[in-house]
């Protein structure tokens, strides 16, 4: 029977492992970026002619009072609703061809990383951009929930004419953030182990999916051992990329 391993020797392990494999690392900081590149520069170029038309000395920023926050949040709360209606316009436009421009370039990149992992895998950027598409939608949903919680919180704690209750505010948005960062976590979980499946079990998308609830058969053949292993072991290989390739893209 192995010894057991502390998390710290297991993470430095795998991390070894990660950097002895350098073609791996290349792959995913390619795929990622070459979404990322050509987002950001869009969003450069909108944001620049937002600001030609709408310059920050006509919303007022120029001049915000950094020694009085309260007048601080007045002025910022001022110009968001001024930029609000050309942020809008342009989020109409670019969310939704970003959304399927990374589900295809994050299909397709991941499953050539999973690929070069394990050459017996089969190559399969059909199911895995079903599967990140309903990360992404996962993501947006647990999203859009936060901002409401988090509107409803600034409803009822700070209301105009009336002291604001800061220690109630503080306490439901830190509260309420940990419940969704918790709820993401729950979510997420199913969604990260569901490509595992698709590629290994030679499962459906749809399949993998569900079956993630119970978490499959064994993992016989895959380098790691058993699917317990696998699960554990491919969020921490990813990290090292993540975290030198950026989080944005």
């Amino acid at each position: 029977m192995a010894a057991p391993l502390r998390g710290t020797q297991s993470l430095v392990g795998q991390m070894g492992w990660v950097w002895e494999r350098p073609k791996l690392t290349l792959i995913e900081i390619g795929w990622r970026w070459l979404f990322g590149a050509p987002f950001l520069i869009v969003c450069w170029m909108q944001a620049q002619r937002i600001l030609a038309a709408l310059p920050l000395e006509s919303a007022g920023l120029a001049n915000v009072d950094a020694q009085n926050p309260w007048l601080a949040a007045v002025q910022f709360s001022h110009a968001a609703g001024l930029y609000q209606p050309h942020i809008t316009v342009v989020l109409q436009c670019l969310t939704p061809i970003a959304a399927l421009a990374w589900v295809i370039v994050s299909g397709v990149g991941r499953s050539l990383v999973y690929k070069r992992l394990d050459p017996s895998l089969p190559f399969r950027p059909v199911g895995m951009i079903f599967l990140q598409a309903a990360w992404l939608v996962a993501l947006g949903l647990v999203f859009y929930g936060w901002l409401q919680a988090m509107a409803w919180v600034t409803a009822t704690h700070i209301e105009p004419n009336t002291e604001p209750d800061l220690i109630g505010y503080s306490f439901w948005a830190i509260f309420l953030s940990l419940g969704f960062f918790t709820l993401w976590a729950f979510v997420s979980w199913p969604l990260l182990i569901a490509p595992l499946l698709l590629l290994k079990e030679r499962r459906s998308a749809i399949s993998a999916l569900t079956q993630t609830f119970t978490l499959g058969k064994t993992f016989r053949t895959f380098p790691s051992g058993s699917i317990r292993k696998v699960v554990r072991t491919i969020p921490i290989d990813f990290r090292p990329y993540r975290f030198f390739s950026c989080q944005t893209p």
